[in-house]
């Protein structure tokens, strides 16, 4: 079934490392151009730190709404800052912190300040929280840090019973910050196997091996287009909303994404009952989604 992919992709030179489908529980089909290593999964980390907040809420440690200056009074900044109070879990969850700008702390700028939380709770908050939509890393880097505060373990720590040793991923390894958080937004590196693995965790709503790792409200939900992405002009697959740090997909793909920079995908359709992973090396990420759509979706579609 990915005949044609494989010939698109070639015939455009985009730089896919490997792809993996499943429908109906199976891997019907899987290709590689390159050998199945872990590799930087970029901004697909955001969904994995999004899964560890909502082992968390589930688990009574936090609620969804609690906002962020109760959660670190001590990086509250003596100055007024505009909407700061009205700032809650769940406006991280969805981008729609209110920032204008990316308010990740970038180690390499030669920023004074060593903690990116108090580092993001001093920039400036130009809208109201929950009316607007901005890609934001220092978001994620938020919620990872909230998972430390909350539990004393990094996100990775936190998940290894909880999610990777049920799946079967052994060992990760996920970049931390100077005062030892996982990055949140970006750091884990997996393969295309355990990629999938994550991916089909989602399409059964939670359920592993028929254990339940976490409850399918927050799978569902992950999944919706509660922000309004209609702005955001970065491919057309960027613009049908974003849930709890996963895209909507373009409709006619009847599906959400897990997604990283370069092209690294967790594709998942409850429509179609399919996952397809995807580990590349691509700048022009938007045109292996939009291979995937001409190529992939309708033989899926046909056998649903």
């Amino acid at each position: 079934m990915l005949t044609d992919f494989i010939h698109s992709i070639d015939e455009q030179g985009l730089r896919v490392r490997g792809i993996e489908v499943y429908q109906h529980g199976k891997k019907i089909a899987s290709h590689r151009w390159a050998p199945n290593y872990r590799y930087s999964l970029h901004s697909i980390s955001k969904s994995f730190t999004s899964f560890a907040i909502g082992k968390l809420i589930e688990e009574g440690g936090l609620n969804l709404h609690e906002r962020i200056v109760d959660i670190f009074p001590e990086c509250v900044p003596d100055t007024d800052m505009p909407y700061l109070n009205e700032l809650e879990v769940e406006h991280l969850l969805t981008m729609t912190t209110g920032h204008v700008a990316d308010t990740r702390l970038d180690p390499e700028a030669g920023i004074d300040e060593e903690d990116g939380v108090r580092y993001f709770m001093r920039r400036p908050i130009e809208k109201k929280p929950g009316t607007f939509f901005f890609y934001n890393n220092g978001a994620s880097y938020v919620l990872s840090s909230i998972i430390t505060k909350r539990t004393g373990m990094s996100v990775r720590d936190y998940l290894i019973p909880r999610l990777f040793r049920p799946l079967g991923i052994e060992d990760p390894h996920w970049a931390i910050c100077p005062l030892g958080r996982n990055l949140g937004y970006s750091g884990l590196y997996l393969n295309t196997t355990e990629l999938a693995k994550f991916g089909l965790l989602y399409l059964n709503h939670g359920v592993w091996n028929r254990k339940r790792l976490i409850n399918a409200d927050w799978i569902l939900r992950s999944g919706e287009a509660i922000s309004d992405t209609t702005p955001h002009k970065d491919g057309p697959d960027n613009e049908d909303g974003y849930g709890y740090q996963f895209w909507r997909c373009v409709p006619r793909a009847k599906a959400y994404r897990a997604d990283g920079y370069l092209g690294q995908f967790i594709i998942i359709s409850d429509e179609l009952d399919a996952v397809i992973a995807v580990s590349s090396w691509e700048p022009h990420a938007q045109a292996i989604l939009t291979t995937l759509w001409d190529t992939v979706t309708p033989i899926l579609e046909e056998n649903k």
